[in-house]
């Protein structure tokens, strides 16, 4: 699986990430690319370099600065990464559907072999376009929340993501088509098959 972590120095989590990938081990059949907006590539770069043992291949990708706030910044970081998700040529000892994870790092893995976990449920799970932890909004439509995995087929066949506009969060915007190829996630959950669980900013 490659997983993709959106970097900003001042999310609160970003440390203790670092010290809980750590803790949880090797994840050695797994790449790790660092997204982060340029002028906070030497934090991005500190962060790959901190943990970029577990991996089978660690990397960080920058993307130009922006302005416009908090949405715009993550909008900005998540169109990066499909683009790069979408564009990368997959390695040779790569299974043809292996799919990316957004990380969101308000959530820390609670298990060893954790991405593994993550991996296989996508597979047994008959490779879903979209495998998230959702919760409805005030309409009843289902949001992401944490982590979400994205297969190669639902980058390749987005027509929402190139449109996203700097206003409105990604995981709004695109909540609809999201909806449609969506399977809800055990090992993504607050559930007692999670792997993967929200921690509460102190």
């Amino acid at each position: 699986m490659i997983v993709y972590i959106p970097f900003h120095p001042e999310v609160p989590n970003i440390g203790t990430l670092a010290e809980t990938l750590l803790k949880r081990g090797q994840c050695d059949n797994h790449t790790l690319v660092v997204v982060a907006h340029r002028q906070y590539e030497p934090g991005a770069s500190d962060f790959r370099n901190e943990v970029a043992d577990l991996w089978s291949d660690a990397s960080v990708v920058v993307t130009d600065a922006i302005d416009g706030g908090l949405v715009a910044m993550a909008n900005s970081l998540f169109r990066t990464t499909i683009s790069h998700f979408k564009n990368r040529a997959p390695k040779a000892s790569e299974p043809e559907a292996t799919p990316m994870l957004y990380f969101d790092p308000s959530w820390l893995p609670s298990k060893n072999g954790w991405l593994d976990a993550i991996q296989s449920e996508f597979f047994y799970k008959g490779l879903p376009q979209v495998l998230a932890n959702t919760t409805p909004n005030a309409r009843g439509e289902k949001i992401t929340q944490g982590p979400v995995l994205f297969s190669r087929e639902y980058v390749k066949n987005t027509a929402l993501v190139p449109h996203l506009p700097a206003n409105i969060h990604w995981r709004i915007y695109l909540r609809h088509e999201i909806a449609v190829v969506e399977m809800e996630s055990e090992t993504i959950s607050t559930g007692s098959r999670s792997v993967i669980r929200p921690v509460k900013v102190k």
